[in-house]
C-alpha cells in the first residue's frame, strides 16, 4: 500500500488509506482513500443511480466479499 490518497492527494495521510477495487479485467480501478475523503467523496452507480460514500461502498463491498 503506498499511503496516497487519489482525492486530496496526500502522502501517508493521518491513520493511512484503504483501496476499493472496482470492476473487473481491463475496466479494474484502484481508488485509494484516506478516512476523511473516504467520508465525503461519493461515487454514483451510472445504472442504478444510487450514490454513495467511497466508504459506505468499500464496507458493502468488503462484507460481501465480492
Amino acid at each position: 500500500m503506498s499511503d496516497f490518497c487519489v482525492f486530496c492527494e496526500t502522502r501517508r495521510p493521518q491513520g493511512g488509506t484503504e483501496i476499493l477495487v472496482l470492476g473487473s479485467g481491463p475496466d479494474m480501478q484502484w481508488l485509494e482513500f484516506c478516512q476523511p475523503c473516504g467520508a465525503s467523496e461519493e461515487l454514483t452507480n451510472a445504472e442504478t443511480g444510487e450514490t454513495l460514500t467511497v466508504k459506505q461502498l468499500f464496507d458493502r463491498l468488503d462484507k460481501t466479499g465480492d
